[in-house]
């Protein structure tokens, strides 16, 4: 192996040092050879041909290799050669995740390949590759490669087409397309099958005696599917008598549509809402301007109550781009507006009163776990609490009741505007060349392809908003100060890097 990387970096190495080196005894010789080779596969059939029957090599990481490798190769045999791979590695996430990287140009021609494929089919986690597949197929919206991706869900068990029409629903939207649009120039054969597809999910849908996993992929299918009759279906699901999860899962569905109907619909159910299915729901509408302005009259004629908004919608809408919206909000939150050194102040006494760690608990658990991790519990959203030993509980009061005296950079919350009107506000968890992935309470994500983003600006505050002490006396404060130093102290609480050495 070091030879072959030697005789790389003087370049001296030849055809034939590789061709030794694919056909060696040893895995690791083969796995370099193979990533070596990359660079002169389009003018050697020779070494396209070896490296071609490595994706049936015996040992994982020289396929692994090989997967990526593949992509390199314009020949028709690496689809063939891919799907071998994914036949049989089909459990592995890490080939998949070669795999997918190979094909972005072939998805359609892969996602074919192994549709067809039963043995492929029938194995745990097959479904995943599918979806994923077709959410590639979906985002390139190049109408051959759409219509051969329906095709091959036409052919398949429902346990298969649905992951398919799934991950081609999720990519269009991406690329700005949707299902609806692509069905009218789609094969009858397919056109007939979305059909049964939409019908099925209503009914999964509304079926209490349905398996909650697949009530929900019935949901995430009507939100794909789109028109009045699946928004009613959806908006039909907020009943105390449905499971929250589900409840939750129509709401996250409805903040695709646009109709302004379903901020009506939504506001009306309010009050058979149970609080997460409310705060979720509050969320939804805060995301859209047309449907942030019936909710903040909603909350003027006290139809839904002010006082019972997240503080994370709050701070959304006391920071929405729209300067009426923003008027209006700030006028109904008072104390987001308001200054906190009086507050603070006021607070000093909780230094003093004795409390107890206990009720400072279910004070962490009401007010913090959503968006603070201390432990196993909680959401990775905010600061990490287990790391916070060096701070004076006076440093802390100051901290929970001014979020904005002092932000680190990482935890400066965004607002973001999408080329569909949407709204939505949360920390900058990750970027890539091509996406941004929003962070919010209780761990909820949203990935957002740059090409769809028609505003972007830094808030400049966290997103953690001001107000807690609407919601937290001064014993309550005291309570969650001795919570918090009792757990700086548990060293099952602390991450490997900061547990004490021997």
């Amino acid at each position: 192996m070091h030879i072959l990387w030697a005789l790389d970096g003087l370049g001296t190495l030849e055809e034939r040092d590789l061709l030794v080196g694919l056909t060696n005894a040893s895995p690791g010789v083969r796995e370099h050879a193979v990533r070596l080779s990359e660079s002169r596969l389009a003018k050697s059939a020779a070494l396209a041909d070896k490296v071609l029957a490595l994706a049936a090599d015996p040992e994982l990481r020289v396929r692994f290799q090989t997967a990526f490798t593949l992509g390199e190769i314009s020949d028709p045999r690496a689809v063939a050669a891919l799907a071998a791979i994914a036949a049989r590695d089909v459990k592995e996430p890490w080939i998949r995740t070669a795999v997918l990287s190979s094909c972005a140009e072939r998805a359609d021609q892969l996602l074919a390949a192994l549709a067809k494929n039963p043995v492929f089919r029938d194995q745990a986690g097959a479904s995943t590759w599918l979806e994923q597949l077709a959410t590639i197929v979906g985002a390139r919206h190049r109408g051959d490669e759409v219509s051969r991706a329906l095709d091959a869900a036409g052919g398949v068990p429902r346990d298969s087409q649905l992951p398919i029409v799934l991950g081609l629903g999720a990519g269009l939207q991406q690329s700005g397309g949707s299902l609806s649009s692509v069905k009218e120039s789609a094969s009858s054969g397919a056109r007939a099958m979305l059909d049964e597809l939409f019908a099925q999910a209503a009914r999964e849908a509304n079926d209490l005696d349905a398996d909650l996993g697949k009530r929900q992929a019935a949901v995430r299918l009507l939100g794909y599917a789109g028109g009045e009759s699946s928004f009613d279906v959806l908006v039909g699901l907020f009943d105390p008598r449905q499971p929250e999860a589900l409840q939750l899962s129509a709401a996250r569905t409805l903040a695709r549509f646009t109709e302004s109907e379903i901020a009506d619909r939504l506001i009306d159910a309010w009050h058979r809402l149970t609080p997460k299915v409310q705060e979720e729901v509050l969320a939804v509408l805060a995301s859209r301007q047309a449907w942030a302005a019936r909710l903040l009259d909603a909350c003027q004629r006290e139809t839904v109550p002010a006082a019972q908004v997240a503080r994370a919608t709050r701070s959304a809408l006391v920071n929405h781009s729209d300067p009426a919206i923003r008027g209006q909000a700030e006028k109904l939150f008072a104390a987001a507006s308001g200054s906190r050194v009086e507050v603070i102040a006021r607070y000093q006494s909780a230094l003093s009163l004795s409390g107890d760690a206990a009720r400072g608990d279910k004070v962490y658990e009401r007010e913090c776990m959503a968006c603070h991790r201390l432990g196993e519990r909680g959401f990775q959203v905010g600061p990490n609490l287990a790391l916070i030993r060096n701070r004076t509980p006076a440093a802390l009061v100051e901290a929970i009741l001014d979020p904005n005296r002092e932000v680190q950079p990482s935890f400066v919350s965004y607002a973001v505007v999408d080329n569909s009107g949407r709204s939505l506000a949360g920390l900058i968890l990750a970027e890539t060349a091509n996406s941004i992935t929003l962070g919010r309470d209780k761990g909820v994500t949203e990935t957002i392809l740059k090409k769809n983003i028609d505003e972007i600006h830094s808030t400049g505050k966290s997103l953690m908003p001001e107000g807690l002490e609407k919601t937290v006396d001064e014993q309550g404060m005291a309570d969650l100060l001795a919570f918090l130093k009792q757990v700086q102290y548990d060293i099952g609480t602390l991450p490997d890097f900061a547990q004490p050495k021997p």
